[in-house]
């Protein structure tokens, strides 16, 4: 599951006691996670808690491996065709078209090797020695998006052993779902933050452009709440992933939760946090779980290689780290809380 690697720090180097007045904040839990709405409510519309709850709540039955009743668990309980809701097919299909930009780094059929490894909904908890070679292989042959297909919203499988999870990318469209929702309403000073990942619009309660930290990829909880870098958004999404809280330790050796679904293995690329820039989230989502798998060199191409788009890779050097950025990423020192 995609952890929540970033710390909100709205407004952190221009706070002021001038916020403005019509700015209203929801806070609530959806899609196992947190979630911090703030808006520039002007026009005095009536938008409730319970509306936004609704709109998670509705993409959660589709898409949580976590709920046995979900569209995608009883999809991965199926030996058969399933019939999907809207939303579900969208995010199957972009799940697909990343599938082939990335040449396989990102695969949501990656769910069957996800427990061997400790992680997941059927995770008996974290392993203390590495999968037999022989269960990741069997595994293995079960993996491939080409194996799943969308038509009028019937989910169709090529083998019954097929089963999908799409937390890697779910979490970043619900955020442009609820983003787009308040947008209706003609906000123009938004922003949405789902576990981590975030879009935003215009200015904050200050008046100021919204304004994120990264924070430090320590294995130490205790200086996990460091900020090494300020990042500022204006009508754009923010998603990072990262190794330092979900992994297994074995033979003092770090194993991610972030699986190459073309190995069956963790990522080995030493990235340990990887922030990416796009207009909407999904797609910063799921391209930031892609750059924890993708060989740098080949990661930084990627996302060059799309227009809008940018990335931030935190790479762990031994007890050090060193970053690297795409050449129109814009970020600003940080500050240690």
């Amino acid at each position: 599951m995609k952890n929540i690697l970033l710390m909100i720090i709205l407004a952190l180097l221009n706070i002021s006691c001038n916020a403005k007045k019509n700015y209203q904040i929801i806070n609530g839990q959806a899609m196992g996670t947190n979630y911090q709405i703030k808006f520039n409510n002007i026009l005095n519309k009536s938008i409730s808690k319970s509306s936004i709850d609704s709109i998670f709540q509705n993409l959660n039955s589709q898409m949580s491996t976590y709920d046995p009743k979900s569209e995608i668990s009883l999809f991965n309980k199926s030996k058969d065709n399933f019939k999907i809701s809207n939303e579900f097919e969208h995010v199957i299909n972009k799940s697909k078209y990343w599938t082939k930009k990335t040449s396989g780094a990102f695969d949501i059929t990656i769910f069957p090797l996800l427990s061997i490894w400790g992680f997941g909904p059927f995770s008996q908890g974290k392993i203390t020695k590495i999968p037999a070679e022989y269960l990741i292989k069997d595994k293995l042959d079960f993996i491939g998006s080409d194996n799943i297909f969308v038509d009028n919203n019937i989910l169709i499988k090529q083998n019954h052993n097929i089963a999908i999870d799409v937390n890697a990318i779910a979490k970043g469209y619900g955020v442009d779902v609820v983003f787009e929702f308040l947008k209706k309403y003609k906000i123009k000073d938004l922003m949405v933050e789902l576990g981590g990942e975030i879009r935003a619009i215009g200015k904050n309660q200050f008046g100021k452009t919204w304004s994120y930290g990264i924070e430090t990829p320590s294995l130490d909880p205790q200086t996990q709440t460091n900020y090494d870098f300020i990042i500022e958004l204006e009508n754009r999404s923010m998603a990072t992933s990262g190794d330092y809280r979900q992994y297994s330790m074995i033979n003092e050796k770090i194993y991610s939760h972030t699986l190459d679904p073309r190995t069956g293995y963790p990522s080995i690329n030493n990235v340990a946090s990887a922030t990416v820039l796009s207009p909407k989230c999904i797609d910063a989502d799921a391209l930031s779980t892609s750059l924890m798998i993708l060989e740098i060199d080949e990661g930084l191409k990627l996302i060059e290689s799309i227009d809008d788009v940018e990335a931030l890779i935190i790479l762990r050097d031994n007890d050090s780290y060193k970053t690297i950025k795409t050449s129109g990423m814009k970020i600003k020192t940080g500050m240690n809380n």
